[in-house]
């Protein structure tokens, strides 16, 4: 009996990983020879996960490429309770959601269209320029949700005209 019944799908998962790595390493040039000695694999994964990690280069890992759909589902989830609940306590808590996960889901979409229409020579700053839009829509969209009527309150307000009780009562 195996004592760890997860142990194949764990041994899976990784040698998944390490090929992935390598076929990384590979397409940043390095050599062939380095590939084929044990140690490279330690330096393929070194190269494979640190390579721009970072916010401003956010569709070049798996990791990120996860936190992409996931803020998907959650918007796909948020937005319609946010809708449905909107004259609530819970307007704020989803707002504030929404408000994070609207940015960050348009930053990693916008990051993949820079990575096939933007030349190499302009990708670094365009990204940085990505990352910077993020963040003040980011501040905007809180701002909204914590100060003002939020943002299911605003889009209700362009169709109704008229300012949400909340509006009325802080002037």
């Amino acid at each position: 009996m195996n004592v760890f019944p997860f142990t194949s799908l764990l041994v899976n998962t990784y040698n998944k990983y390490i090929k992935m790595a390598l076929r990384y390493a590979a397409s940043r040039s390095v050599s062939a020879s380095a590939l084929s000695c044990s140690s490279s694999r330690s330096m393929a994964v070194r190269a494979f996960a640190s390579s721009s990690s970072s916010i401003v280069g956010a569709d070049q890992t798996l990791a990120q490429n996860k936190i992409y759909h996931k803020t998907n589902m959650a918007a796909l989830i948020l937005t319609p309770v946010a809708l449905a609940a909107h004259p609530s306590a819970l307007s704020m808590p989803i707002d504030v959601s929404l408000a994070i996960l609207f940015p960050l889901h348009a930053h990693f979409g916008m990051n993949w269209i820079m990575t096939d229409y933007v030349s190499k020579d302009a990708s670094h700053p365009a990204r940085f320029a990505m990352a910077a839009a993020t963040a003040l829509t980011a501040l905007g969209l809180l701002k909204l949700s914590v100060t003002g009527d939020g943002i299911v309150g605003s889009m209700k307000n362009l169709w109704t005209g008229a300012p949400s009780k909340e509006t009325a009562e802080k002037k």
